[in-house]
């Protein structure tokens, strides 16, 4: 079950829960989908375990709000932050995807690759944040 998180393993049995034949590759994105979230829609500085857990607030990143390469800011902090509390998740690069035609919204694209069973395996998600500062993770 190492494709889990430890507390994630607790609450699966917990729940009663039974095996399934669902693929390895499967049950580890998932898992990392979920805390990719937990993440990203933390704000740095309110989780009393690490008050680096998290992104910082990106309303003051650079000068002139999101442009003067602020973009590249907030993709090199949510990179950053990745590879500091995901570790199940390598060679993370994060880069601003297009812009949605209606109503504000910044796109990323997240990529790197997850190892499971002395297999690599390239996988790519997408971050929206939202008007609301939520941020929405799928893959």
């Amino acid at each position: 079950m190492a494709e889990r998180r430890l507390l994630e393993q607790i609450a699966h049995w917990e729940s009663g829960a039974i095996r399934t034949n669902k693929p390895q590759l499967d049950i580890l994105t998932e898992s990392v989908i979920s805390y990719l979230r937990k993440i990203l829609n933390t704000r740095q500085g309110s989780a009393p375990i690490n008050d680096d857990f998290g992104v910082p607030d990106f309303t003051n990143i650079g000068s002139g709000g999101l442009d003067g390469g602020s973009l590249s800011d907030i993709s090199g902090e949510i990179a950053r932050m990745i590879v500091q509390f995901e570790p199940r998740f390598k060679n993370v690069n994060v880069s601003v995807a297009e812009f949605e035609a209606t109503g504000f919204s910044l796109n990323f694209l997240i990529s790197g690759t997850l190892h499971i069973s002395d297999q690599v395996q390239n996988v790519k998600f997408h971050a929206a944040v939202g008007g609301n500062g939520n941020i929405q993770v799928n893959n």
